[in-house]
C-alpha cells in the first residue's frame, strides 16, 4: 500500500495551496521510495495561482487546465517557468495601483 503524505512546506513555494471558494483542499504526495507513474496537469486560478491535478479527476470549479500535462516533475518545471511572482493577482494589482 502506498503511504500518502502531505507537501512539505518548503514545497508551497513551488506548489500553491489549493482553494477553492474557501474550502482548502490538501495536495499528497506519495512516499520517496514509491514511483509516482500518475500523469498531471497543470492549473490555474483566477488570481493566476498555479497547482498540479492528477490526469484522471476533473479539475475542480475555480481552476482550469493550461493545456500542459506529463509527469510531476515535467509539471512542477513548467508552473517554475510560468509562475514567476507568487503574488495574487488581486495583491499585484492592488500594489501597482
Amino acid at each position: 500500500m502506498t503511504s500518502l503524505r502531505p507537501i512539505p512546506r518548503s514545497d508551497i513555494q513551488r506548489i500553491c495551496a489549493l482553494t477553492n471558494q474557501g474550502t482548502r483542499l490538501t495536495l499528497f504526495h506519495m512516499n520517496n521510495e514509491t514511483e509516482d507513474s500518475t500523469l498531471y496537469k497543470v492549473v490555474v486560478n483566477h488570481e493566476e495561482q498555479y497547482s498540479i491535478w492528477p490526469d484522471y479527476k476533473d479539475i475542480p470549479a475555480g481552476w482550469l487546465a493550461i493545456g500542459f500535462s506529463g509527469p510531476k516533475a515535467a509539471c512542477l518545471a513548467k508552473i517554475e517557468e510560468l509562475w514567476t511572482d507568487m503574488r495574487p493577482l488581486s495583491l499585484r494589482k492592488k500594489m501597482e495601483g
